[in-house]
């Protein structure tokens, strides 16, 4: 399930310790920024020891921080690839008439200022 691990935190949220709790309302408000971060970082940046953040993770039912964060990059959606723009095959020609046509009318709208 993608949100399992989401779904964990917030059903275990009541049993936490207030530390615990630090640190699962962190992770809830910055899920993309742990996914990078140490257990030490996460420690750090919530005001907790390591051994708090390691609690955290066995309180969820895992190992370990590893498998924490293993599960919560699993959970996050996938970045969408960039919409690939004016190559072969996803040319669009509308908006290279529109921007000929709007950079004449700004060339045409200057030389009539010229000749005001």
């Amino acid at each position: 399930m993608k949100k399992d691990f989401f779904v964990r935190i917030k059903t275990s949220y009541q049993s936490l310790s207030p530390s615990e709790k630090k640190v699962g309302d962190f992770v809830l408000k910055n899920a993309h920024e742990v996914m990078s971060m140490t257990m030490a970082d996460l420690a750090s940046r919530c005001g907790v020891s390591d051994a708090t953040a390691l609690r955290f993770s066995r309180r969820l039912g895992y190992r370990g921080w590893l498998e924490l964060k293993v599960a919560l990059i699993r959970s996050l959606p996938e970045p969408e690839e960039p919409k690939k723009k004016n190559t072969p095959g996803n040319f669009d020609y509308k908006d290279l008439f529109t921007d000929i046509i709007g950079k004449s009318k700004e060339a045409l709208d200057d030389t009539l200022m010229v000749f005001n």
